[in-house]
């Protein structure tokens, strides 16, 4: 992934360009990571790509340089946390279907490796995306901060969010470690960037990082059930009796850490309760991955059954 750029922290991050960001991440720990976000966040800002003339053209013959536009699979634990929330806050705007493929743009859909999304998207090729009147942005829960000080939401919202946003680097890491590499190794990397991939999975991180990740993943866990044991009733949601914002930066975690990551969430029976009860009234934006992506975890699960059997299973570190 590397740009052949510095690997420092760039000084100014509010207005990083993608090739900053990703020069940065490179190499850099989840901390490290978590800084960028964090100074991102502080301005309320998300991160932006840099859009070539080709780009700027190719936008405008699709008449995507004007109001808002969203790419991604609405399916994914990722974009989900995009589409939840212009559900939420009624957001007038177009939605651009990926698949995990390189199928080549036609109407509103095109492959998350095709040439045309490649070209758009500043080369970045990640999901979600959402245009804003020609300026691109990335980083899904980055961008629902910026949709929430948009909308003045409450500073507790905020707060959560801003939550994600420093936690949720290892969290993934953990997820990719033992439960995507798995899945993706066994089809030999054909919807993702394989390099994304390699370092993670059975035998690849030593004892200490599996501690330090599992130890990431418990706090999480520890701090969403202390909320809600704190709430004088569990509704589905983190803030108030109506899902907000903090719900869909949250939404996504107790399939992916508990079906791709593979936690026995019934030590955490507040965050089970709580997340049947946010699917009985998830929005529209929410519905394409409550449906869809268990499909996923079956997957997931059963590429990694050998491995969890002969004792790679995170369970073991929390």
């Amino acid at each position: 992934m590397g740009t052949g750029a510095s690997t420092a922290l760039p000084e100014t991050l509010a207005a990083a360009s993608v090739d900053d960001v990703k020069a940065a991440i490179n190499g850099l720990s989840p901390e490290n990571i978590a800084k960028i976000k964090a100074a991102l966040a502080a301005t309320g800002g998300a991160p932006t790509v840099t859009l070539s003339d080709e780009a700027k053209k190719k936008l405008e013959e699709k008449g995507w340089n004007k109001g808002v536009v969203g790419f991604g699979s609405a399916a994914s634990e990722a974009s989900v946390k995009l589409t939840s929330a212009l559900s939420i806050l009624k957001k007038e705007h177009t939605w651009v279907d990926l698949s995990w493929d390189d199928k080549a743009l036609e109407g509103n859909s095109m492959g998350v490796k095709s040439a045309d999304y490649k070209l758009i998207s500043g080369g970045y090729c990640s999901m979600p995306m959402l245009c804003i009147d020609g300026v691109m942005y990335y980083e899904s829960v980055s961008i629902d901060k910026m949709l929430a000080v948009e909308s003045k939401a409450p500073q507790e919202v905020i707060d959560w969010i801003d939550y994600v946003i420093a936690s949720d680097a290892m969290l993934l890491n953990a997820a990719k470690h033992w439960g995507w590499a798995g899945l993706h190794a066994s089809n030999d990397y054909a919807m993702v960037n394989k390099e994304h991939y390699t370092s993670f999975g059975k035998g690849n991180k030593d004892e200490a990082w599996e501690k330090e990740a599992a130890g990431a993943v418990k706090a999480f866990l520890d701090k969403l059930e202390a909320s809600l044991a704190a709430k004088s009733e569990i509704n589905g949601c983190f803030v108030g009796n109506e899902l907000t914002l903090a719900d869909c930066v949250l939404c996504s975690w107790p399939l992916t850490l508990g079906g791709v990551c593979n936690v026995d969430l019934s030590k955490w029976p507040k965050v089970q309760e709580n997340y049947e009860k946010m699917k009985a009234i998830a929005p529209e934006g929410m519905q394409a991955h409550l449906g869809y992506f268990p499909t996923f975890v079956g997957y997931v699960q059963g590429a990694n059954k050998e491995a969890f059997e002969a004792g790679f299973n995170i369970n073991k570190l929390l």
